[in-house]
């Protein structure tokens, strides 16, 4: 089988961003629905689905990285196998000569093959090892995301999210997000990973949508709402409605227009304290032409000034 780091086109000094960069530009590449009918890019989208699972993971990628595909076989003990690569580079008289210890030891085709072979039928061959007590394996953690609107975070969703399981086919799940969830938070879904005893979990990760005339800078909201001349000179209140509430909003006299509005605690969740602020802007509205009283009144306003 194909080195996983080569799958993505990486090195082994390859980062967590560079992985999932990797991932996300060649899922897109090759996925089913965009090269129907092409057997190739199927077998390489499952390729790098299956890759990303190991080098994603911080559990299996040490062993990978130590071990090589030997690593996901079944009944796979770290410690024994360390064992067995000091013989191999020390052989006692009598021992099987099995050449150095690499990843290509054996022939996998790929990460499935590996995961059906015995540990202990890797060492009868090279070492003739005495068998070990079998452990089931456990599966391994699927990852996914799932956009949400700011609405969603602050109060709360069910959606249903799509994501490819170990061998590459597609399946989905409903998905509840509680109310006063933050943007960025990654979710753990037990039993819906790969299949093992248990089964992996399925990792969401939560990510903040982008909606029309809302702006956000960190966990604080920023809009934008028209208000009258006249309110902005003697004050007033106006009403913003949103996707997450409606709020009436206090302008004190003399506002100028674009000065922002600061209403505290009605921004999007965090994790680590209360939630951001809702910050509004005025946008002066301006009366239509051909007032002219209102035209008298302004030259009035504009001839008293010192």
């Amino acid at each position: 089988m194909r080195d996983l780091y080569q799958a993505l086109g990486l090195s082994v000094s390859a980062d967590a961003p560079e992985i999932k960069k990797a991932y996300r530009e060649l899922t897109r590449r090759f996925h089913p629905d965009l090269n129907p009918g092409r057997q190739w890019a199927a077998e390489r989208y499952k390729e790098v689905v299956s890759a990303y699972e190991v080098l994603s993971d911080p559990r299996r990628r040490p062993l990978y990285d130590e071990f090589g595909e030997i690593a996901f076989t079944r009944g796979f003990d770290p410690e024994r196998a360390r064992r067995a690569r000091e013989a191999q580079a020390h052989p006692t008289e009598g021992a099987a000569d099995s050449g150095l210890w690499s990843r290509d030891v054996m022939d996998f085709a790929d990460l499935e093959e590996v995961r059906r072979t015995r540990f202990d039928d890797f060492l009868d061959r090279f070492f003739g090892g005495a068998r070990v007590q079998e452990r089931p394996e456990q599966g391994l953690d699927l990852r996914a995301s799932l956009g949400l609107r700011a609405h969603e975070f602050i109060g709360g969703a069910t959606r249903r999210v799509r994501y490819a399981q170990a061998d590459g086919e597609w399946t989905s799940t409903a998905v509840e997000v509680a109310p006063g969830t933050a943007p960025g938070s990654l979710l753990t879904l037990p039993g819906l990973g790969a299949p093992g005893e248990p089964p992996g979990a399925l990792l969401l990760e939560l990510r903040l949508e982008a909606e029309a005339g809302l702006r956000t800078d960190g966990a604080d909201l920023h809009v934008e709402t028209e208000v009258s001349l006249g309110t902005l000179y003697a004050g007033g209140c106006v009403e913003v409605v949103l996707s997450f509430g409606r709020f009436e909003v206090k302008v004190p006299p003399a506002t100028a227009p674009h000065q922002p509005l600061r209403l505290r605690g009605q921004g999007l969740p965090t994790n680590d304290g209360p939630r951001g602020d809702l910050l509004v802007a005025l946008r002066l509205a301006m009366p239509p032409a051909g007032d002219a009283g209102l035209l008298e009144a302004l030259r009035r306003l504009e001839g008293q000034r010192p």
